[in-house]
């Protein structure tokens, strides 16, 4: 299993936690199998532990945690322990209240739970995240000028949760900038362009 920090923002500023990755062969229900990775982050001042489940990707030349490094932003509100990423036009959202006592064991538990829900991935109702759509923006927000197609993808700048909303600072590809509102059931409440 490797593992490296990560940073994840707080009210009162960055705290570091734990990233790692684990390959994992999982067989399904019907009986195809699949080869990807479990990543983890564990935040030890509160015990929070996050995870998703990544299928392997032999052409990407970076591990599972540099790309989750890379394009996720963590936040610790409260009871949890958030992420965000854009994908395409969506703000996907997961949260984890789950608690444990090291990385190797939300680790651990990330792949009993993982088997737990192998029907439900394979019949593709496992819901990872909660996504909302900012379509709206338009696609001069998300695409570069002049292309039909953007390997620029928007990009998280930064998180804020106070009063029960969340502040998303989003960049475009065009440097154009979007802070989108949530409320703290991760529901749009607005768009803004930055004063």
């Amino acid at each position: 299993m490797r593992s490296e920090e990560i940073r994840v923002e707080t009210a009162s500023g960055p705290v570091t936690a734990q990233a790692a990755e684990r390959k994992t062969d999982v067989r399904f229900p019907r009986g195809k199998t699949d080869s990807g990775f479990l990543v983890g982050v564990y935040e030890p001042r509160s015990g929070l532990f996050w995870w998703q489940y990544e299928m392997g990707n032999p052409t990407s030349p970076n591990g599972a945690v540099d790309r989750l490094k890379t394009r996720s932003r963590f936040y610790l509100a409260e009871s949890s322990l958030v992420s965000l990423v854009m994908n395409a036009r969506f703000l996907d959202v997961r949260e984890s209240k789950e608690h444990v006592s090291g990385l190797q064991d939300g680790m651990d538990k990330a792949a009993q739970s993982l088997n737990a829900t192998l029907r439900e991935i394979e019949s593709g109702t496992k819901e990872w995240f909660t996504r909302i759509d900012l379509g709206s923006l338009g696609a001069d927000f998300f695409l570069r000028r002049g292309n039909a197609a953007s390997l620029d993808a928007a990009k998280i700048t930064s998180v804020t949760f106070s009063g029960g909303k969340w502040d998303v600072t989003i960049e475009g590809p065009n440097d154009d900038t979007v802070i989108v509102t949530l409320d703290a059931s991760y529901e749009l409440l607005g768009t803004r362009r930055p004063d």
